[in-house]
């Protein structure tokens, strides 16, 4: 199967924390076994909803004798196309620098020998994330490398501090809260009074 990106816009959309997308773009599918043809997923910026979006699919059959069904057009991973072709084409920019993929970002903020600003570095992988649809927790958690609860709480701190206030909703700010919360009191059981080396449990049982 081959997939690449084509008619990506010269104009570009800076969403915030040197984070940049084409206006748009489209990513193109050939050779897939369960598509017989060729499907062409359209992405563009969507400036009501702060993220790049699906606007078209189409596919086009392979030949003569072919029949484009709905049960086909079911098969075209757009989500997948989306959220792929969103991260090859993010750009990263910081003052004086050339514009970085988000991976080349993050590997040299990451190794460059200074003090690491983790909770600005995970903002701004954040926002690459939901800029283009994909799971921001877990993709911070993956290029950064941190758990995803780990994750959380940096953006929680992060809320906090004023940064990404526009991408983190209320919801998910209740549940960094409660994942802190639930991280707190499990750090103070382990050091606790009660507490044994290796995790174990001390004190009289309590049928648990």
């Amino acid at each position: 199967m081959r997939r690449y990106i084509t008619d990506v816009s010269p104009e570009r959309v800076s969403v915030g924390d040197g984070v940049s997308i084409p206006r748009g773009w489209t990513t193109v599918i050939e050779g897939d076994a369960a598509i017989p043809g060729t499907a062409k997923i359209t992405a563009e910026y969507d400036t009501s909803l702060n993220r790049a979006v699906v606007t078209a699919v189409v596919v086009e059959r392979g030949g003569e004798g072919v029949e484009i069904t709905s049960a086909i057009l079911r098969e075209v991973s757009v989500q997948s196309a989306l959220q792929d072709s969103g991260f090859f084409v993010t750009r990263i920019t910081e003052a004086g620098r050339e514009p970085e993929t988000v991976r080349d970002y993050v590997h040299r903020v990451m190794n460059d020998g200074g003090q690491v600003d983790m909770m600005r570095l995970c903002t701004t992988v954040y926002r690459a994330a939901y800029t283009v649809s994909l799971p921001p927790l877990k993709f911070v958690a993956d290029q950064v490398g941190m758990s995803v609860s780990t994750a959380t709480r940096w953006m929680s701190r992060a809320r906090n501090a004023g940064l990404a206030e526009d991408l983190i909703t209320r919801e998910t700010y209740n549940r960094m809260q409660a994942d802190e919360r639930n991280e707190a009191q499990r750090r103070a059981f382990q050091s606790g009074p009660v507490a044994r080396p290796g995790g174990g449990r001390g004190g009289p049982s309590m049928g648990m």
